[in-house]
């Protein structure tokens, strides 16, 4: 049972993830747009940590979450939606 909790918690965050940062890049010019790398930069979790978090491969610890909620000026309840 937790082993099936944590793959949808953790798909869950990376759907989420990916759909702020899309997102947040919508309008904006190529050099405007937040990629992983430049997302890293902003939030202090490495570009690795923030594609394996985005590819459903790594369960991100909360500090980790609220970094990047905080780079991507969105809520914490953002990257957690739809988890009941």
């Amino acid at each position: 049972k937790m082993d099936e909790l944590r793959q949808e918690l953790t798909m869950t965050i990376a759907f989420n993830l990916m759909k702020a940062r899309k997102k947040r890049n919508m309008g904006k010019s190529e050099e405007e747009k937040i990629t992983q790398s430049k997302l890293a930069e902003m939030s202090g979790v490495s570009r690795c940590t923030i594609s394996r978090i985005e590819n459903g491969m790594f369960m991100p610890d909360l500090i980790t979450l609220v970094c990047i909620a905080r780079a991507l000026d969105v809520e914490l309840a953002d990257l957690l939606d739809g988890i009941k």
